[in-house]
């Protein structure tokens, strides 16, 4: 009896919370989540409060049930319209369809509780549901345990996203509040991958010809693929892709990020062609390796330069020069790029980041050959090659760094409101908390944590560009422990 009662209390709570966030949705309340809210509509937009503040991108008016207001807050601010997902290459878009369809005790709705807490507990006032996102954790795992023993349950929708939604809970939780654990963070997602991989190729390529599977395939092939080009191994990558050979039907039309996925295929093979370079002792083969390698990175460059045209104008993103008396103040220096770049929505700014990490690692690989090839007697003269990819990597860096403030919840509005943009860039230890990084607990701040992270690792920018990017990347990865503290040193990666 008691059990039949909770499992009907559970059930209301995700009905009505469901239906809060459908109605959040539907009247695109902006006012009340005028930070980081993605509801399928441009940032660019007018908004009624000018500054950022607190918890003002947590809705207000919200029932105090945790789970109630966990659920609401991370399905308003994570998932996205799918009248735009010509532009989103992730599998967020399709997680209202599924969870309306979830039972209260099925996989999904734990993964889901357990990641919408774990978001929750980013922002300012509410770290208390971390602990109970820690403990519904453990019931997300054995639920999918469970539902791995049944045949039909485990080549269901519903189990797959649960396992992304524990990929996405790794990336999320607050548990890694500092860089050098962005590794582990990495290879706990790794492992939900993997599993996703595995449920995947335990089905029929056939079974993937709806919208909702294939976009649940793309995710899972588009996280494979990265992780393949950043371990420089391309053989899980092949074997999945042999595997699943059928699983796109006939009429399928690539997004913005399923275009530039098709057009990465070739990098994990060049990484690892590096790779055998780099270690290569003989310096005969050295050199013929590095010759052949130049050729081919070149071409992929051209090919990743090339992705920028397919992109449709309406998702290409604005420039925006810093304010002049901002720019003359000498305060930037070498820090921050002199600019602002706005986009259409989140998930078009990230698969722009995207796009630029994979370009500068290709064009590290010509600097790496270049420098390998370079005549003896010119050692200290770089080449024509390694000065060009040298400078577009730091423009590529900078731009990365351009579109922070976007993610901070910065849009055209608030460029031209002169008291809402004054202190921005902040040099570092003069960013304030959480008044300045309010938005980072929404999904600005879970998207610019691999950019940032990326970009504090090149060692070919200046070193007070690094320090201002070390700074923000700490701050948006801050523990919710930590909020009240002043900003952290920002450690080195």
């Amino acid at each position: 009896m008691k059990e039949g009662q909770a499992a009907a209390s559970a059930k209301r709570t995700r009905r009505n919370a469901l239906v809060m966030t459908e109605e959040m949705v539907l009247s695109r309340s902006v006012t009340q989540l005028d930070c980081n809210v993605n509801l399928g509509k441009s940032l660019v937009r007018q908004r009624t409060s000018p500054i950022i503040r607190g918890n003002k991108f947590v809705p207000r008016g919200l029932p105090q049930d945790p789970e109630q207001q966990s659920l609401a807050f991370f399905m308003t601010n994570f998932t996205h319209d799918r009248r735009r997902e010509e532009i989103w290459g992730g599998s967020l878009e399709a997680l209202p369809t599924l969870f309306k369809k979830a039972e209260a005790k099925s996989p999904l709705t734990a993964a889901v509780t357990t990641t919408a807490m774990g978001s929750i507990a980013w922002s300012p006032g509410h770290s208390g549901f971390r602990t109970q996102s820690i403990q519904i954790y453990g019931t997300s795992l054995k639920r999918i345990s469970e539902s791995l023993t049944d045949p039909e349950q485990s080549q269901s929708d519903n189990v797959l996203m649960a396992v992304l939604m524990l990929g996405f809970y790794e990336v999320r939780h607050p548990s890694y509040a500092n860089i050098k654990s962005l590794t582990l963070q990495r290879s706990a997602r790794g492992l939900h991958t993997k599993g996703a991989v595995a449920l995947i190729k335990a089905r029929k390529p056939q079974s993937f010809h709806n919208q909702t599977s294939l976009r649940l395939y793309l995710a899972v092939r588009a996280q494979l693929l990265g992780q393949c080009i950043e371990n420089g191994d391309p053989t899980p990558f092949e074997d999945f892709l042999a595997a699943t050979e059928g699983s796109l039907p006939e009429d399928f039309v690539p997004s913005c990020a399923d275009h530039l996925a098709l057009l990465s295929m070739s990098l994990p093979k060049l990484h690892l062609r590096e790779k055998r370079m780099l270690d290569e002792t003989n310096i005969v083969a050295k050199h013929a390796a590095a010759q052949n390698l130049l050729k081919d990175a070149q071409e992929a460059d051209l090919v990743l330069d090339f992705w920028t045209s397919t992109v449709p104008e309406e998702y290409q993103f604005i420039s925006l020069p810093l304010r002049e008396d901002i720019r003359k103040s000498g305060i930037i220096l070498d820090m921050y790029p002199q600019s602002l770049d706005i986009y259409c929505d989140h998930p078009m700014a990230n698969t722009w980041n995207i796009w630029r990490i994979r370009r500068i690692n290709v064009l590290r690989m010509i600097m790496n050959c270049a420098d390998i090839l370079k005549p003896a007697h010119s050692a200290n003269l770089p080449s024509t090659e390694y000065q060009n990819a040298l400078q577009i990597i730091r423009r590529l860096a900078n731009e990365i760094c351009s579109s922070v403030p976007f993610h901070l919840g910065y849009d055209k509005k608030r460029f031209r409101d002169r008291a809402a943009f004054a202190d921005y860039p902040h040099p570092p230890g003069e960013a304030k908390w959480p008044e300045n990084f309010a938005a980072s607990g929404a999904v600005g701040g879970w998207l610019m944590m691999q950019p940032l992270s990326f970009v504090a690792k090149l060692d070919c920018i200046p070193e007070t560009q690094r320090d201002w990017v070390r700074e923000y990347l700490t701050t948006f990865m801050r523990d919710p422990k930590d909020m009240g503290k002043g900003p952290k040193s920002p450690p080195l990666p």
